[in-house]
C-alpha cells in the first residue's frame, strides 16, 4: 500500500512544484563584452530578427553575408545568436504567425530606460512590450511611435557595442515614416537628436540626423514605395548590385532598387523571404 502511495502521491507533487515554478529565464548574450564604459545613447545598437522561418532565413543570410546561427540556450531551440566573424551582432527569434509576419527590430540606446518610457508615451509613443530586465542583455521596452514603426529602447548592462563599417556588419539605421516632421518632433526630445540636415538635392526629403555632432541615423518619407512606416537595418557589403542579384536569387525582393541619385547607387533596401525588411550600403 505505501508503494502504491508512492507511486500516487510523488508525481503529483511533483506536478505542482514545477507549475508553481516560474520557467527558466532565456539567458541572451551580453552586446559587448569589452565597452563597460561605452554608452552611446541616441544610437541604435542592436538588432533582432523575429522571423516566421528560422531555417529559410538563416540560410539567406548566411549567403549574403556569411553570417552564422547558433543556439543561445540549449533549452530554447527558437532563439540564436546572429554571429559574424566571431562576433555576435543579433539575435533570431522565431514567431508563431502567418507567412510574412517578420521585421528587424532596431534598438535605441538611452542612459535610462525608465525615465525614457515615460517621455516615450507622453510623445504619442504606445508600450507593445512593458519594462523587462534580460540578463546579460539588459533592461527594454518594445513599442512604435505615433506613425506605427516599431523599436526598443534598452539600457545595456555591459555597455554598448561601437559601430563598425564593414562587410556584415551594421552600418546604420533608417527611419521610413508617412510624416517625417512628425517623426523629428517624437525622436530629437527622446533619442537627443541636437542637428537635423536636411538634403534639399534630395527629392525623398531625406533628413540625417545626429548626436553630439555624430550622424546617428536618417528619416525618409514614404511616397511610393511597399512599405510601412519602419526602422530599417543597413549591412555593409562590397557591392550592392552583386548582393541584390543573390538576394534574388534565394527569394529576396527588391523594394528600393539602387539609384544613382540616391548616394551614387550605393544603397538598396530588400525583403527577406520570411517577410523583413533591411537595408544594403557598399562600403568604399
Amino acid at each position: 500500500m505505501f508503494t502504491c502511495f508512492k507511486r500516487v502521491l510523488l508525481p503529483a507533487l511533483a506536478l505542482l512544484l514545477l507549475a508553481g515554478c516560474p520557467p527558466p529565464k532565456v539567458m541572451l548574450p551580453s552586446m559587448e563584452d569589452n565597452a563597460a564604459e561605452l554608452r552611446r545613447p541616441g544610437r541604435f545598437i542592436w538588432f533582432d530578427l523575429h522571423s516566421t522561418d528560422m531555417t529559410t532565413v538563416s540560410n539567406f543570410y548566411d549567403a549574403l553575408f556569411g553570417w552564422d546561427f547558433e543556439r543561445t540556450d540549449v533549452r530554447e531551440p527558437r532563439i540564436k545568436n546572429i554571429i559574424h566573424r566571431g562576433r555576435t551582432i543579433g539575435n533570431l527569434f522565431g514567431r508563431e504567425a502567418e507567412p510574412g509576419d517578420s521585421w528587424w527590430l532596431c534598438s535605441l540606446s538611452v542612459r535610462n530606460v525608465n525615465a525614457s518610457v515615460g517621455v516615450f508615451r507622453e510623445l504619442g509613443g504606445k508600450v507593445e512590450q512593458p519594462l523587462t530586465d534580460k540578463p546579460y542583455r539588459g533592461r527594454d521596452i518594445v513599442g512604435t511611435d505615433p506613425q506605427g514603426a516599431r523599436l526598443a529602447l534598452l539600457s545595456s548592462y555591459s555597455g554598448d557595442p561601437d559601430a563598425r563599417a564593414a562587410p556584415g556588419q551594421w552600418v546604420g539605421c533608417e527611419l521610413w515614416t508617412t510624416d517625417v516632421d512628425g517623426a523629428l518632433k517624437f525622436y530629437k526630445p527622446l533619442a537627443g537628436y541636437d542637428e537635423v540636415h536636411r538634403d534639399t538635392a534630395d527629392q525623398s526629403g531625406h533628413v540625417q540626423v545626429t548626436v553630439s555632432g555624430e550622424p546617428s541615423g536618417g528619416i525618409v518619407k514614404i511616397s511610393g514605395q511597399p512599405l510601412k512606416p519602419q526602422w530599417i537595418p543597413y549591412v555593409g557589403v562590397r557591392s550592392v548590385l552583386a548582393t541584390v542579384t543573390r538576394a534574388q536569387s534565394m527569394g529576396g525582393e527588391v523594394i528600393v532598387p539602387p539609384d544613382p541619385a540616391v548616394l551614387q547607387g550605393r544603397v538598396a533596401i530588400l525583403r527577406d523571404p520570411s517577410g523583413a525588411v533591411f537595408g544594403v550600403q557598399q562600403i568604399r
